[in-house]
């Protein structure tokens, strides 16, 4: 009886035996109670889940074993080691290719970058380069309207440099402002004051009067800085000083010529031009050594004689730079 009992437990009994059972289990009481026995005796079988109900932590659980490699993600030696031995595949990893590539990509940007650069540079230079000529302007018309409409003048056998010495002597400046002013960026003597190998030296009256000849020649290597200032004219035997007539065709002031380029040309900006600062106030950029003079082109670095001294005549500009006098260049002077 009891085999039978447990067939019906576990669901084995055809119909009719499961209703003839079950019409004893109506009448007798122990029968029931041994049916209550072995129900308490056999497992309880587990429910399945439903067949459109995943398991609730199936995605994390998927998503931990992809993370790790299909490895246990408790098992932290196992990470560990794996990750010494098998970096990830996000690595860096630069080929010679891929480093030919990036080289060749850098040097295309830089050909296109670097000259916009050095454009821009020099032309920034450009800028403050005419600013000071246009300081230095206002600072020689100031003097000019104090000195029966004279310039600076520049005797015979002195510098073109003297001009700045006049200014700051009858205190038009201070000698540390004009050091700054007679200083293109863009100049040798620029590039030399910038790292401290060179100065602009502005003497006193009275040490140039005690000057040997080698402080002399030092002095008035500097005395104007980076540029350079137009002397006097000889008229016969007359040699005149510069009066300012505000004229817009009357050079002032130009970045300093060199000995060493057809026509003096300045080499301050890279040989390329100079700036120029006439009478009127206006300062133009030059590509060549030229303007236009009431009496057709004049240069303004080389007289009619094509020699860099005094002009010939009132309308003939020159302008020299510091070192150089009315009559002569000295022969070996520095370009």
């Amino acid at each position: 009886m009891r085999d039978l009992l447990i067939r019906y437990l576990l669901g084995e009994l055809d119909g009719p035996e499961r209703t003839q059972l079950e019409a004893q289990l109506d009448t007798s009481p122990e029968l029931r109670r041994e049916l209550a026995y072995l129900q308490a005796c056999l497992p309880a079988e587990p429910k399945p889940p439903a067949a459109d109900e995943p398991p609730p932590d199936l995605a994390s659980r998927t998503l931990e074993r992809i993370t790790c490699g299909g490895c246990d993600p408790a098992d932290e030696d196992h990470l560990a080691l794996v990750a010494a031995v098998d970096p990830p595949a996000s690595s860096a990893r630069w080929s010679m290719a891929d480093l030919t590539a990036a080289a060749g990509m850098f040097l295309a940007v830089s050909m296109l970058f670097l000259p916009a650069v050095r454009q821009s540079r020099d032309a920034t230079r450009r800028v403050e380069c005419a600013n000071n000529l246009r300081q230095l302007g206002t600072l020689l018309i100031q003097y000019s309207d104090d000195h029966g409409g004279f310039f600076p003048v520049v005797g015979r056998e002195q510098n073109a440099g003297i001009f700045a010495v006049h200014l700051v002597h009858e205190s038009y400046v201070s000698p540390q402002e004009l050091q700054q002013l007679l200083v293109c960026r863009s100049s040798d003597l620029g590039e030399r004051v910038a790292t401290g190998q060179d100065t602009v030296r502005l003497p006193c009256r009275k040490s140039l009067n005690s000057a040997c000849a080698k402080q002399l020649a030092e002095m008035r290597r500097t005395m104007s800085g980076s540029y350079a200032y137009r002397i006097g004219y000889v008229d016969g035997d007359r040699y005149f000083a510069i009066r300012n007539e505000r004229s817009p065709h009357a050079p002032l002031l130009a970045d300093s010529p060199s000995y060493l380029m057809a026509n003096l040309q300045s080499a301050n900006h890279g040989g390329c031009g100079q700036n120029v600062l006439r009478q009127d106030g206006s300062g133009p950029y030059l590509k060549a050594s030229v303007v236009l003079g009431p009496t057709g082109e004049d240069q303004i670095f080389l007289n009619h004689n094509e020699d860099p001294e005094a002009g010939h005549g009132k309308f003939d500009a020159v302008l020299v730079r510091s070192d150089a006098t009315p009559g002569l260049v000295p022969p070996n002077s520095v370009p």
